[in-house]
């Protein structure tokens, strides 16, 4: 099977880092994702509902007043053409403890909102972080396969590998033949300090160990354990286990569970869980009778799931001389990414700038920090000084012309 080659009767869906082979009669949708601490979503928009929508929050903003502050608002940032905006913000008139961080990205139609929470003190952190985020955002058809490296997510993904990044995408998808089964996929990146259990039959087996009352005992002896172990795929580790249980009616009906560990720190190995249950409503929260699967069917069902789960491929899609620009004169991408296009990038930053705001970069070089200049103290400027430090940006793509390199490139120095 290639990359996003599915088999009969089942298409290939990107869901976060990786492409899974889901049922064509499957009914399919996001229900939580977060990227790098943020909770974001997506929706079509026009321009000017976009403009309205971030409009009525700055209104609302800087007309409540705050306890120390003259208004709610506390730092705004927009891109030239207003097609990004981010506020950093009290959430209430009497916070003091932590800000909320709101950013809007308008995108051919697409719009991506992030919202997140930082400490009182972090608001220009926050406001880096979430302007970083907006400018790797693209959008994407349903059924699109980027053929760059990215983080999918419904309606979009969020361009390149950046290092040890914060991301989880979960799905449910309902069958409209089998409406009774649902089937729950949640990818996460493991933290660098998060702690790792023994496992998923060692968790369980854990919970077996401790004495249990009677009636639960009871209750699991009439468990069918239909599989368990190891059931690796391809280089990813996982473990299932497979079981058959009572509901409610008295109708045996399936909860299956398979868990890949995933490494600390690691965006490109991150955990991936699959629950699949049979014998439920469409909400996957009531018992609705007997199930429409066999124990046979329904296995069939998890192994094809479960075994079409890879990593899509991470290396950037090669174009011929025919073919555009993979990333179009106008795109954004932020200090630290990878350069997605050769070509000259202007710091999209308003601040002052030691030095050209254009600068010629090669498609996959990191890109750099500015050297920004700061207001000078009164004995700065008594000795002619001008303050500096380096500082992340978003960089935009305004010329795929490499005449004038060796007259315009910036030295090593200022790419430190």
């Amino acid at each position: 099977m290639t990359e996003t080659t599915a088999p009969k009767g089942f298409r290939t869906h990107c869901v976060g880092r990786y492409l899974i082979d889901l049922p064509e009669t499957a009914d399919i949708r996001f229900f939580t994702v977060d990227y790098d601490w943020m909770r974001v979503s997506v929706k079509p928009a026009t321009r000017s509902s976009y403009l309205g929508e971030a409009k009525t929050l700055e209104d609302r903003l800087r007309a409540t007043p705050h306890k120390k502050d003259p208004s709610l608002l506390r730092l705004v940032d927009r891109d030239r053409d207003e097609n990004s905006i981010v506020f950093v913000h009290w959430e209430k008139s009497f916070s003091s403890h932590t800000s909320k961080v709101e950013g809007f990205v308008w995108n051919n139609g697409t719009q991506l909102s992030v919202s997140g929470e930082v400490s009182q003190d972090k608001a220009n952190v926050g406001l880096t972080d979430a302007k970083r985020a907006l400018a790797d955002f693209r959008p994407r058809a349903p059924d699109e396969i980027p053929t760059e490296p990215g983080f999918c997510i419904d309606g979009g993904y969020f361009v390149g590998v950046p290092e040890a990044n914060q991301e989880e995408a979960s799905i449910r998808l309902t069958l409209k033949d089998h409406p009774d089964v649902w089937i729950d996929i949640t990818t996460d990146t493991i933290g660098k300090e998060q702690v790792v259990d023994a496992g998923l039959l060692a968790r369980v087996d854990k919970g077996m160990s401790v004495p249990l009352p009677l009636d639960i005992l009871n209750e699991l002896a009439k468990v069918r354990t239909l599989r368990r172990g190891q059931h690796p795929v391809g280089p990813v580790r996982a473990e299932e286990l497979l079981e058959a249980m009572p509901n409610k009616t008295g109708r045996y009906a399936h909860q299956f569970r398979w868990e890949a560990f995933g490494e600390r720190a690691q965006t490109l190995a991150p955990s991936i869980v699959v629950e699949f249950g049979s014998g439920k409503n469409k909400t996957g929260d009531e018992d609705s009778g007997q199930p429409s699967l066999t124990d046979e069917q329904a296995i069939a069902l998890f192994d094809a799931i479960v075994n079409s789960i890879r990593l899509r491929p991470t290396a950037p899609a090669k174009t011929s001389a025919n073919e555009p620009p993979p990333t179009p004169l106008g795109g954004l991408a932020a200090t630290g990414r990878i350069c997605p296009q050769t070509g000259w990038w202007e710091c999209a930053d308003e601040g002052r700038i030691a030095g050209s705001r254009r600068q010629f970069f090669r498609a996959g070089e990191v890109l750099p920090k500015v050297t920004q200049e700061g207001e000078p103290s009164f004995m700065q400027r008594l000795k002619g000084e001008v303050p500096t430090h380096r500082a992340a940006t978003v960089w935009k793509l305004v010329d795929y012309n490499e005449s004038g390199l060796t007259a315009e490139a910036p030295t090593d120095a200022s790419r430190a």
